[in-house]
């Protein structure tokens, strides 16, 4: 899978009302130019009835016949060039010409659309966080100290390193440590790079998913199947795991997708407040088996971020006053 079948869906229907929209505007302008020059729309009905003969004169096997009807058709065609010219007619151009604004080459999407659901999704993915604000550029390692910043100086170069090489097939991550401490930035840093990439990625907080899937699953009738693009999606990244409410439901769901999303070797980024001990507490022997068996467990350590960076704001506030 590539991209969550609503932007595909979208991006496809945008690609044909645009083509359609585009065709509509020729055709009105090309009909206006018929009317002024009528020998251009005499020579279109003459292509049609010799395009006929042309293919019926070829299977009789009469060549002198043939040769005829190609002169003539290629009369046609330099007379039907120099009218246009004179008439600034162009033939219409889609504006894509690998599918001609169909969406499709063959039976498989075509570039276009994939790279207008690329747009859609990180327009969706931006909606729910910040995550123009959340590139590697801007992650800040002056905020960590001694060991700490070492440990993330370590994990920052692991991320543009994962980031850098993310495929359909990478390992899990599990980012774990106390509030404030990069986790959600570099797990949206490493989103930008799978979008750019052309994967699909669902990101959501872990009780925002909870929430909706139990109100699709009681539902019956959603017209939204989130499960599955949660299941099917290149890449999921889980935030704040262990926030949620905790219910038969909930834990249930979680070990539904983390189990399948490994059974099916696709990628997925969660991070948490809790540590590893914390994990196997909280959660079944199943759901901590997995995560700990088979994520790649990054510790996130210093002092909270966000925190220090009001203190600031505040420090600089106060100076101005």
């Amino acid at each position: 899978m590539g991209y969550n079948k609503q932007y595909i869906k979208k991006a496809l229907d945008e690609i044909l009302q645009k083509g359609n929209n585009a065709k509509k505007i020729y055709e009105s302008r090309k009909a206006e130019i018929l009317d002024k020059e009528p020998r251009l729309k005499e020579i279109e009905q003459q292509f049609m009835q010799l395009g006929g003969l042309l293919g019926i004169t070829a299977l009789s096997g009469n060549s002198e016949r043939l040769e005829a009807l190609q002169t003539k058709f290629n009369a046609l065609v330099k007379e039907q060039e120099r009218l246009k010219a004179k008439v600034e007619l162009k033939d219409y151009e889609p504006f894509c010409s690998v599918c001609s604004d169909t969406g499709y080459v063959g039976s498989s999407l075509c570039k276009c659309v994939l790279k207008r659901a690329k747009e859609l999704s990180f327009a969706g993915l931006s909606a729910s966080m910040p995550i123009a604000e959340s590139g590697f550029e801007n992650f800040n390692l002056d905020y960590y100290n001694g060991e700490n910043k070492t440990a993330m100086e370590k994990i920052f170069e692991f991320a543009k390193e994962y980031a850098k090489n993310i495929n359909k097939n990478s390992k899990s991550l599990l980012f774990f440590g106390q509030t404030g401490l990069g986790k959600t930035h570099l797990s949206l840093a490493i989103a930008s790079a799978a979008l750019e990439k052309g994967l699909g990625v669902v990101y959501s907080p872990i009780q925002n998913l909870i929430q909706k899937l139990e109100k699709e699953h009681f539902s019956y009738n959603s017209d939204t199947p989130i499960l599955d693009d949660v299941l099917e999606c290149d890449l999921l990244i889980l935030d704040d795991l262990g926030t949620e409410f905790s219910t038969a439901y909930s834990q249930a769901t979680i070990y539904n997708i983390i189990n399948s999303r490994i059974l099916t070797s696709k990628p997925t980024i969660i991070s948490t407040n809790l540590d590893v001990e914390e994990i196997a507490l909280k959660y079944n022997n199943r759901v901590a088996s997995r995560l700990i068996g088979s994520y790649d467990i990054k510790k996130f350590c210093g002092s909270d971020v966000r925190q220090q960076k009001k203190i600031q704001e505040f420090k600089r506030g106060r100076n101005n006053d």
